[in-house]
């Protein structure tokens, strides 16, 4: 004869409020349609930005984040290196 185990969780009493959040999250795209920038509003996450840079070839290459609401820029991608001799 076999044994069955069985187990019961209860999940701790939330009031609504704090488990009925809602946030709001806006997203930029590049000219190839990359995803280049997030901000949060609301929820747990509010005021968190996000900016993911790219290199010449267009692999990511940094992901920025800050907790204020500021989007970082990526700046301007580094010059190539110069021919050799």
């Amino acid at each position: 004869m076999g044994l069955v185990l069985c187990a019961t969780m209860l999940a701790p009493d939330l009031d609504a409020s704090a488990s009925a959040q809602s946030q709001t999250q806006s997203n930029g795209y590049d000219a190839l349609g990359r995803l280049i920038e997030t901000q949060t509003s609301g929820g747990v996450n509010n005021g968190e930005a996000r900016s993911l840079c790219y290199d010449e070839t267009g692999n990511r290459e940094k992901v920025r984040a800050s907790d204020d609401s500021s989007v970082a820029s990526c700046g301007a991608p580094p010059p190539p290196p110069p021919p050799p001799p």
